[in-house]
């Protein structure tokens, strides 16, 4: 026998299992805006611990994201998995991080 929890309910589950999954990850909506982010998200990103992101754009907390990175984010909307194992991040200030990345749909019924 299953049990249908109520919406809200189901959405509080999912921001706490994203928060605190031992990990970098961030969940957005169609728009690219925060739903959830992990505290490892928040500490890999140093400069966005100051202010509380959720309900911003990924790209008003990083403007300098890269084009060819937005496609990439548009693409996994539309439901394709896009991955990158060695990648980097050029920051507004020239400072280049290096990252392993996943983007991948999850879908809200």
């Amino acid at each position: 026998m299953s049990v249908a929890l109520p919406v809200e309910t189901l959405r509080r589950l999912f921001a706490d299992f994203v928060r605190h999954v031992p990990m970098a990850a961030a969940a957005f909506d169609r728009e690219m805006r925060y739903l959830a982010h992990s505290d490892g998200w928040l500490a890999a990103h140093g400069d966005t611990t100051t202010r509380d992101i959720l309900g911003l754009t990924h790209y008003e907390v990083f403007p300098e994201i890269r084009d060819e990175w937005r496609e990439l984010h548009r693409r996994g909307l539309a439901g394709e998995i896009q991955r990158r194992d060695h990648d980097y991040f050029e920051r507004a200030d020239g400072r280049r991080e290096w990252l392993r990345w996943l983007v991948a749909p999850w879908r809200d019924a």
